[in-house]
């Protein structure tokens, strides 16, 4: 695999994870950016393993697999799904609820270019 695909799997995975550190350790601040001003402990448990977990988990595939050759393809497949997925439900929601803030339409061009820099490096293998 390039050290283009290498590069892009280790940058992208210290980025899930460092996401996912701050996302279990003050889940709050997810709650404030969103706008919501009361939630009870269910939610900020949710917060914590949802973000939190699941972005630690992401990004530690992730980065092995930068170091991993046999990881790189199955990794590229998962930032496809996950962020791909995220990209298309935000596409999604501005369908049903029309467009969010700057924000939000930043993360989702993120979402959107990081799964389709995916599909160009697996199809460049």
């Amino acid at each position: 695999m390039t050290y283009v695909a290498q590069f892009f799997l280790l940058i992208l995975g210290l980025g899930f994870i460092a996401f996912g550190v701050h996302s279990f350790a003050d889940p709050g601040n997810l709650v404030a950016a969103g706008g919501a001003e009361n939630i009870n402990s269910d939610a900020i448990h949710e917060l914590r393993s949802i973000y939190g977990g699941t972005s630690l988990g992401g990004g530690l595939l992730l980065l092995i697999a930068s170091f991993k050759e046999s990881l790189k393809r199955p990794a590229l497949y998962f930032v496809i799904a996950y962020m791909g997925g995220y990209a298309l439900a935000r596409w999604g929601a501005v369908q049903i609820d029309g467009m969010p803030s700057q924000r939000l339409v930043i993360y989702w061009v993120l979402e959107a270019v990081c799964a389709i820099l995916a599909i160009i490096l697996l199809r460049k293998q």
